[in-house]
């Protein structure tokens, strides 16, 4: 199949842009990590994409092939060492090859369990930090020698230490002060019943005799704690809404609780428990076999102790009645969890508390505090969701080694302590540890540690150049050669690892700034800039045609006499935005507006800039070691005109950042604003202080980062480029780069391409003037819509279908990293290169034509007939083996018996539409690469007789491609039913032959049940509604296949092509077996918010596959994904 797959690479601020700017500018920031959006080539030409979408499946699913399988797939251990992602982990630590040959065919008594099974976050996930988890009590003995060392690591205790327990709410001195301002408390713990396995090897059957325990304990309680059960299973939309509402559900769906082992039989035997006030709640069989919660509004810990502890002693005297059993208590370990992380006493216990004085002095010196009083900080919406006003969640640090009462005694000391010390920070009595800051001025020290070896500052800034610069103190700011270096010093990861402190750092750290500065923009050594602002001198505009979204120019600004970010004074920031401040007032009418101070912003005012994308905020520690967010917020803020089409940031990364921008393309427009925005700021700043902004006659506009010099502009626009897209978007970069030219996607640097719309900007700063660069990125983008339109013409032009050649000399393959190349070798060629198929008389060379045409393909190749399959198996057979990972002697079942489909989509999930479609082939005609055309003909008439004898439901018309007129085209594109000629693959591979001859479309009245008919299988077969009746449409789609055969072989005598080895024949072989793809279209928000590459990576372990809603070379919009499955053969419809 087409292999068009690309990689849209991207760096930011650690995974993501820390500003809106950072969307427009690369600066000297950390690499950060690689974020990337997987996309397909869409096809050149007229092919409609949502048709092409339905019928063309090549998909993502080998870009995630190096995730690891599913966790059906671990039951038996390998006897080779297994190879550990997470390298950094306490399993890659301590699970030594020694240690795996001695427990790696250990299984455990109560549930079967293995080292392999215990290890599968840490071999599939390269991010954990213990990797480990337990499947029953058995394990941490049976594994002693691997969770041992893990566990006195992770909790700091010693091999001899002992766990004691103490739940007496008694013993517990005082509780949270009144003062305090605590919103809430909730403390938890976890419990596991003895001869049960844990969640990741609870066996079914032991699972639901957990929760028949739990059911009857939670009959006997009474009181306070008496309340109400609700299974998952079978649990009714009301009461689930109302769980939700309480935030009392667990879900399924987390990766590492999955390939753990804990979401199998999903949701039997699982369910919640809380009481009547909601003050006390169970979960049963989520990650332990119990979690046990008490909880209530305002501070009294202590009573929430007491009910926690009232409620575990029910439930346990229930259970030791009921069972004879007793919770899992180790003398070791304490009480047994599934994760040793929570080995102990597994309690947490919190408050949500108001801490206005901690959140001035900065989370950083919360952490600290925190971790002195063995506490732990969190945001309120939990660990994962950040930290948001001044409200925290506390909580105890530790587990193991102290008893519950002693961690509730912990957080309640703390909690009061951190409050006493929130009002003495208030009133400035305590300073609190402060977190890595900006380098200080310094002179004569000794030759720093360059951690980042491979900057350009580890090049440049030698020992002897360190000996002439060490003393040096700038004039305007006092900046030194070692807070210039900042960067490169602290950090090991900066390409640059340069920030100058003011324009005089430029001149007096010359030895070092010069040679960095050429070797980065490429300049020579007596190069010179020259700025030019004049618009009248651009020639033309973005045609008026080209399909742009947007345009925005900015550029960097700084004040001579005034220090640079790094390295300005407190007195000269806010002298700034004085300056600045008087400035916008004397604006003309479409550049006036507001000003908005960082300090003393109110909420309303905050949220607005958030919304508008204006809003720049603190926390880089790249510029926080450099020095640029020193005194924060003080003398910063944001400005901008009525439209918001003009805005300015005051000292931010540079003293000021001015920016314009609008709808449409007009860049010229934008570019005019731009300069007079510009010449306002200079003018008021010039008649205010006598003072011009720095422009240096060999740099140009001076910047903080020296990879801004020059013009310190970025001009972009966002355009859409589908032919581009279809041709190659590595061409499309090398094209770019040709023109002088960058692209992005349209989420900025780190956030990737979707669709075909690009932000396309000039690629220069230092070396040419504004007006030459803005006229490069007009002329550039004119030059790319020209080129655009020739590719989305071209591919029909270009390109023919491979003739029947026999016997012909080995081919030059051009997809080097095809199956085809690996599989078709100079031997086999020699082999079968003479043979010509039976039925269709097609033959090798035919087979592998696109390998042989396009550099792009992973298969490679067609079958013209089932007759392929067979006279080529040497090389079809290896090839289909490891794109499906089947084995040689594997064979296929087909199942279409809709009765046996266990449940449906949930009614609450927001599905929009379902669509199933499978290909099917008719025996004893060609498929449709090497089809005659006699025979392409024939399959139509039979399916013309067919369609006739459809049942009511499925009752419709046929539409023959040949002689189709205008309004039954326009009708069927509107549909997105219509398929087109045009796309370069498919031609090639001939499936376009004798276009339109013997091609059609049949849908029924409702427009439920599609067929097409010699598009690139004989028969492509539709099912497909609105709403998420997955179960309904299945149904309908084996009524239509049933109905299809059943007058074929009436007619003809002749059945679909159906192999015991490889299911259903069709063309490609990527589609052997089901040829089926059931997919709805469903809005994911959370899932698109936590990140799309966790989506897909999701997606790989439940063996789905997501695309975009446009289909495969269509991208993603929004947070509406399309979701299918992944496998075709191996498994039955």
């Amino acid at each position: 199949m087409p292999g068009n797959l690309f990689l849209v690479l991207s760096c930011g601020h650690n995974g993501q842009p820390r500003s809106f700017d950072d969307q427009y500018d690369t600066g000297d920031r950390p690499p950060g990590y690689i974020s990337y959006k997987i996309c397909t080539a869409a096809p050149a030409g007229k092919r409609d994409l949502t048709a092409y979408a339905g019928s063309h499946m090549l998909g993502i699913s080998s870009l995630l092939s190096s995730s690891q399988p599913s966790p059906s797939s671990f039951d038996a251990s390998p006897k080779d060492f297994p190879y550990i992602k997470s390298k950094n982990s306490l399993v890659k630590k301590h699970v030594t090859k020694e240690i795996w040959n001695k427990l790696r065919d250990i299984k455990t008594k109560t549930s079967g369990f293995t080292l392999w099974k215990a290890i599968q976050v840490s071999v599939h996930f390269p991010n954990q930090h213990c990797g480990i988890y337990a499947g029953d009590w058995d394990s941490y003995k049976d594994f002693a020698s691997v969770f041992d060392p893990i566990i006195q690591e992770y909790h700091g205790i010693k091999p001899s230490a002992k766990h004691t327990s103490n739940m007496d709410a008694s013993k517990i001195s005082g509780n949270v002060a009144a003062d305090v301002p605590v919103h809430s408390v909730r403390i938890r713990v976890g419990r596991s019943i003895d001869g049960f396995g844990l969640s990741p090897g609870i066996t079914k059957h032991q699972r639901v005799g957990v929760e028949d325990l739990m059911i009857k304990a939670f009959s006997n309680l009474t009181g306070d704690l008496a309340g109400s059960y609700y299974p998952l299973s079978g649990m009714n939309e009301k009461v689930r809404q109302k769980l939700v509402d309480d935030h009392f559900l667990f879900v399924s769906g987390d990766r590492n609780l999955q390939v753990a082992g804990m979401e199998r039989d999903w949701p039997e035997g699982r369910g919640i428990f809380h009481n009547a006030a909601k003050t006390f709640l169970t979960w049963v069989n989520e990650e332990d076999q119990l979690r046990i919660i008490s909880m209530q509004t305002g501070g009294d810990v202590k009573a929430v102790f007491e009910r926690l502890s009232k409620a575990i002693k029910a439930v346990q005297e229930s259970v030791l009645k009921e069972s004879g059993k007793d919770f899992m208590l180790d003398s070791k370990y304490g009480y047994i969890h599934s994760c040793p992380t929570n080995l102990g006493t597994g309690m947490r216990a919190s408050v949500h508390v108001d801490l206005p004085g901690w959140t001035k002095a900065g989370l950083y010196a919360l952490q600290c505090r925190c971790e002195e009083l063995h506490l732990q900080p969190r945001g309120t919406r939990g660990e994962s969701g950040g930290q948001t006003g001044i409200t925290y969640d506390i909580s105890n640090k530790h587990r193991l080694g102290y008893s519950e009462v002693q961690l509730v005694q912990k957080m309640i000391d703390g909690v009061n302590t951190l409050w006493k010390e929130d009002k003495e920070i208030l009133a400035g009595s305590l300073i609190p540890v402060t977190p890595p800051k900006a380098m200080e001025a310094q002179t004569n020290g000794p030759f720093p540690n360059i951690q980042s070896k491979h900057s350009l500052v580890a090049k440049y800034v030698t020992k002897d150049i360190w000996e002439k610069l060490k003393g040096i103190k700038t004039k305007t700011s006092g900046f030194t050669l070692i807070q210039a270096i900042a960067c490169a010093v602290e950090f090991d990861n900066q390409h640059c690892g340069i920030y100058a402190g003011d324009w005089d750092s430029y001149k007096d750290f010359a030895p070092v700034f010069d040679p960095l500065i050429q070797e980065y923009h490429g300049i020579s050594a007596n190069s010179k800039h020259s700025s030019d602002m004049d618009t009248s001198k651009i020639k033309g505009n973005i045609k008026e045609e080209v399909p742009v979204h947007s345009c925005r120019i900015r550029v960097g600004r700084s004040i001579d006499g005034f220090g640079l970010s790094p390295g300005i004074t407190k007195e000269q920031r806010v002298g700034v935005e004085k300056l600045m401040i008087n400035a916008v007032k004397n604006f003309p009418a479409d550049l006036a507006g507001q000003y908005y101070p960082l300090t003393g912003m109110n909420e309303g005012v905050r949220q607005q800039l958030v919304d508008d994308h204006f809003l720049f905020v603190s926390g880089d520690r790249n510029l926080t070691v450099a020095g640029m967010e020193r005194d924060w917020p003080e003398g910063r803020g944001i400005f901008h005109n009525a439209e918001k089409t003009f805005l300015i940031w005051v000292n931010e990364e540079d003293q000021l950042r001015i920016i314009s921008m609008q709808m449409g393309g007009d860049v010229k427009g934008v570019f005019e604003r731009l300069a007079k925005g510009i010449k306002a700021v200079g003018d008021s700043v010039k008649k205010e202080s006598g003072k011009d902004f720095c422009l240096d006659s060999k740099y140009g506009y001076i910047h903080s980062c020296p990879t801004n010099l020059g013009t310190g502009m970025r001009a972009s626009v966002h355009v859409d480029l589908p032919g581009w897209t279809a041709y190659s978007v590595d061409k499309l970069k090398a094209r770019c780069e040709e023109l002088h030219l960058q692209p992005r996607g349209t989420r900025g640097e780190s956030g990737g391409q979707t669709g075909h719309t690009y932000d396309i900007s000039n690629k220069h700063r230092l070396g040419y003037s504004e007006v030459q660069l803005v006229q490069k990125m007009i002329d550039g983008v004119n030059t790319l819509w020209e080129e655009d339109k020739k590719f989305q013409k071209q591919a029909s032009k270009q390109y023919k279908a491979m003739e029947a050649q026999t016997n012909g000399p080995f081919p030059n393959i051009q997809s080097k990293h095809s199956l085809v190349a690996k599989y078709v070798t100079e031997d086999v060629w020699g082999k079968l290169k003479g043979l010509q198929t039976k039925t269709s008389g097609f033959t090798l060379i035919q087979a592998i034509a696109c390998a042989v045409e396009f550099d792009n393909q992973h298969c490679g190749i067609y079958a013209g007939d089932w007759d392929s399959y067979k006279d080529f198996a040497p090389v079809f057979d290896p090839l289909i083996q490891e794109y499906h990972g089947i084995s040689a002697d594997s064979k296929h079942s087909s199942d279409m018996d809709a009765t046996k489909i266990e449940g449906n989509i949930n009614t609450e999930v927001p599905v929009h539409s379902c669509r199933i479609r499978v290909g099917r082939s008719i025996d004893g005609f060609g498929l449709s690469p090497g089809i005659t055309k006699e025979q392409r003909v024939g399959v139509e008439k039979l399916m013309i007789n067919a369609v006739k004898n459809f049942p009511a439901d499925l009752a419709g018309q046929y539409y023959p491609l040949t002689g189709m007129n205008e309004g039954v085209r326009q009708q069927l594109v509107d549909d997105h039913f219509l398929f087109v000629s045009g796309d370069r693959n498919l031609t090639v591979a001939g499936m376009e032959r004798d276009w339109p001859e013997g091609r059609g479309i049949f849908h029924n009245a409702e427009k439920t049940f599609l067929i097409w008919v010699n598009e690139e299988d004989q028969l492509r077969i539709i099912s497909m509604q609105m709403g998420g009746d997955v179960k309904g449409v299945f149904q309908r789609l084996a009524k239509g296949i049933m109905a299809v055969g059943d007058s074929v072989k009436k007619e003809s005598g002749k059945e679909f092509c159906l192999d015991s080895k490889y299911g259903y024949i069709h063309s490609c072989p990527t589609n052997l077996g089901t040829g089926m793809r059931a997919s709805v279209h469903v809005d994911l928000p959370g899932w698109t918010a936590h990140g799309v590459d966790k989506l897909q990576a999701r997606c790989e372990e439940l063996h789905l596959q997501p695309r975009g809603t446009r289909g495969e070379s269509g991208g993603q919009t929004g947070h509406t994904y399309d979701i299918s499955n992944k496998h075709r053969l191996g498994y039955s419809e």
